[in-house]
């Protein structure tokens, strides 16, 4: 049986050596922001209401509004270790401003935790010009799935005329949660065959190490299917402990590289 415990060990290491490595990648902050924009006037569509009746003008400040949106921002740490005040760079805060051309009418905080000291603060520099506005937002800490979500109404039409600036000094940027979304719809439909793969030459290999070998080490043939009926038996058992040990390390670092959003910030 020195075969069968020699894989045994090693199917051992293997699986704490796995569970250590996935371990270090999953145990550190993840900073992740999402944008998703709703038109409220879109200029393409022509509106029966204001069509039948040319005096009904919508006008902000007495300046006409053709197309407005609005644009929800979450963002919010989807790692195991929280991201503190300290993370961000003094420089540049967590900063939201209009594209070039693009008026800011007003932005309000949707969801937030209250314990964190969530704080919006407009930047005083362009505090009257609709489209130089610029907003920075502080807080204490995000732990896990913690974060916040924003309302901004303006002249836009698209994501992209809000940005949303934010990194961290040890842990990157903020990532587009839409971005993750994308690719982890095209690793969901790889993953089974990456999963089938890894089992085939887990037991290819172990096939090869040992109950083919039976025969050499035997000293009849009822030795010898006896130990091969045994090996076989380990190795199922391994199987067993292999794939579940592959599948649950696959899932919780898929689900660091791609996190959902937060229910509460849904």
């Amino acid at each position: 049986m020195e075969l069968a415990e020699t894989l045994g060990i090693i199917s051992f290491f293997l699986g704490i050596i796995s569970l250590y490595l996935g371990w270090l990648l999953i145990k550190k902050p993840k900073p992740i922001f999402y944008r998703e924009t709703v038109k409220i006037i879109d200029p393409d569509f022509i509106n029966p209401i204001t069509q039948s009746d040319p005096n009904l003008k919508i006008t902000y400040n007495d300046s006409p509004v053709t197309t407005l949106s609005s644009t929800y921002i979450s963002f919010w740490n989807a790692g195991n270790l929280r991201i503190n005040k300290e993370d961000i760079p003094e420089a540049t805060p967590l900063t939201i401003k209009p594209k070039e051309g693009i008026n800011i009418y007003r932005i309000s905080e949707l969801i937030k935790e209250e314990e964190n000291s969530f704080h919006l603060m407009l930047d005083s520099t362009h505090r009257e010009d609709l489209q130089k506005r610029i907003f920075h937002y502080s807080f204490e800490y995000f732990a896990k799935n913690e974060g916040v979500k924003l309302q901004i109404i303006h002249s836009g039409s698209s994501n992209e005329d809000i940005e949303f600036i934010g990194k961290t000094k040890e842990f990157g940027s903020f990532v587009d949660f839409t971005i993750l979304k994308q690719k982890r719809k095209t690793v969901d439909k790889i993953a089974p065959f990456i999963l089938t793969f890894f089992t085939m030459v887990y037991l290819i290999a172990s096939i090869a190490l040992f109950p083919m070998k039976a025969f050499e080490t035997a000293l009849n043939i009822h030795d010898a299917i006896q130990l091969v009926v045994i090996s076989f038996g380990i190795l199922a058992v391994s199987m067993v402990v292999f794939m579940v040990l592959m599948t649950y390390i696959f899932i919780r670092v898929m689900n660091y590289i791609y996190p959902s959003i937060p229910q509460q910030l849904q």
